[in-house]
């Protein structure tokens, strides 16, 4: 008992110290110009996912990897990468 106390101890402090580096990641999701609600968010790399809000909106936790999926009943299943926005304005 005395040998395991310490291993949960400094796991439970690896996994705190790895939790806290995650950053909460905002999008929003647009066709045309116009805001997609209802629209499903999915992290591939964390296995969570989101819905869009009325605007477009949503917020995920940031992987380490950067893809995500984005699904609806109304559109294909498209494959995406997330940029900052001094990136994303490279892209276009």
């Amino acid at each position: 008992m005395k040998v395991k106390l310490p291993t949960t101890i400094s796991f439970l402090t690896y996994q705190l110290s790895i939790s806290q580096t995650e950053k909460l990641l905002h999008g929003k999701v647009i066709s045309n110009k116009t805001p997609l609600d209802k629209v499903e968010v999915i992290n591939k790399t964390a296995k969570t996912s989101t819905r869009t809000n009325e605007r477009g909106e949503f917020s995920n936790y940031d992987p380490k990897s950067k893809t995500l999926l984005e699904k609806s009943n109304d559109l294909e299943l498209l494959d995406f990468l997330y940029a900052k926005k001094e990136e994303f304005k490279k892209l276009k």
